[in-house]
């Protein structure tokens, strides 16, 4: 799975804030840690990154195209 995938390391994340039901604003910040940068091309791959937590394992990155996961939650793919 993820046959293109990109190492990276540290990278900027965007994050929601939530002020109440309706009202939010999404704000940048540096997540530790190294992850890989990925973009699902079938339903199996997009029902895995169904299955991942959102700003646990699974972030959407602060530039570019694709979905940030945790390198730990990539091993054995």
């Amino acid at each position: 799975m993820f046959k293109e995938r990109v190492k990276v390391v540290d990278p900027l994340v965007l994050m929601r804030k939530s002020f109440s039901k309706v009202d939010f604003s999404f704000y940048f910040k540096e997540q530790k840690g190294i992850f890989y940068l990925v973009k699902p091309t079938n339903g199996k791959e997009v029902r895995y990154l169904q299955l991942l937590d959102k700003n646990i394992s699974l972030f959407v990155p602060y530039e570019g195209e694709g979905l940030l996961v945790r390198a730990r939650d990539m091993e054995g793919l």
